[in-house]
């Protein structure tokens, strides 16, 4: 199979740019052989009223929408996975379980974009002690434990509710430098250990990839393989059809460097292998 593959984009179903069609259009033309689209599903207090750009997943007529894409596209030289990715799942646990229950997703993606009594990254304020960097990193790395513990304890026919952890360091795309993960290595020790232990992959997010930012690292994914992890998968995380597949190569790289021979995409719920 060619290295050319993107297991985590958004289509305008939730905050991006394209349609789903035209971003499977995109995936022909650039000669991939996996996309996996995974729009937003976050969870908060009002779902489902109120529906967002950001949780607009969460819809039957977005799960419609995705499979009969995936139908029509079953003789497609590229492999269309439906999926999405579910934000905050461990805070709303009853409607994530009742959703992913009655959904036949391919891939279902783990984040956390929000912790509890915060509001996303993307619009905090680091300069407020609340909001300091190291106690939101404290409180972020512990919700991810938590969301983790969560989906390996299913006991459902996938043995996880959902496949792979989404952007491991994504409150530092917001910090501006502020952050860092050095005073919390013990705890992504203990998140890495569970998600070892219930066969959760590791995201390698590319979104940031011009900037230098690769989330995780180097360090973290080889971390990550040294304390049993055994699964990686690659996504731009890409919004638009100009940026599927956007710094692939050094994702890849990383995994490599970090001594992982393949990455997984999945298909109904169980992973494949892409030789790296």
């Amino acid at each position: 199979m060619k290295l050319s593959f993107d297991t985590h984009t958004h289509s305008n179903i939730s905050d991006g740019g394209n349609s789903p069609a035209e971003m499977l259009a995109a995936a022909q033309r650039q000669g991939l052989s996996v996309l996996a689209l995974t729009d937003h599903f976050d969870l908060h207090e009002h779902y489902p009223r109120s529906l967002s750009p950001f949780d607009r997943a969460g819809t039957q007529a977005a799960y419609d929408t995705l499979t009969q894409l995936k139908h029509q596209n079953c003789d497609s030289r590229v492999i269309f996975a439906a999926g999405i990715e579910i934000g905050q799942a461990h805070q709303y646990r009853e409607f994530a379980e009742s959703w992913l229950n009655a959904h036949n997703y391919d891939y279902v993606l783990g984040s956390c974009h929000i912790i509890r009594n915060h509001c996303d990254f993307y619009h905090m304020d680091y300069t407020a002690p609340k909001n300091h960097p190291d106690k939101v990193l404290t409180q972020y790395f512990a919700e991810l434990i938590e969301l983790c513990e969560w989906a390996g304890k299913s006991g459902d026919k996938q043995g996880r509710r959902f496949d792979a952890l989404s952007h491991l360091t994504y409150p530092l795309r917001y910090m501006n430098g502020r952050g860092s993960t050095d005073k919390h290595t013990s705890s992504i020790d203990k998140l890495f250990t569970v998600m070892a232990k219930y066969e959760i992959a590791l995201e390698i997010n590319t979104q940031s990839f011009a900037q230098g930012m690769i989330c995780p690292d180097l360090p973290q994914v080889a971390r990550f393989r040294e304390l049993g992890g055994r699964l990686v998968t690659v996504g731009s995380d890409s919004h638009s059809a100009d940026t599927l597949a956007q710094g692939l190569n050094m994702g890849l790289d990383i995994a490599r460097a970090a001594g992982f021979a393949e990455c997984a995409y999945y298909i109904e719920r169980q992973p494949r292998f892409i030789r790296i």
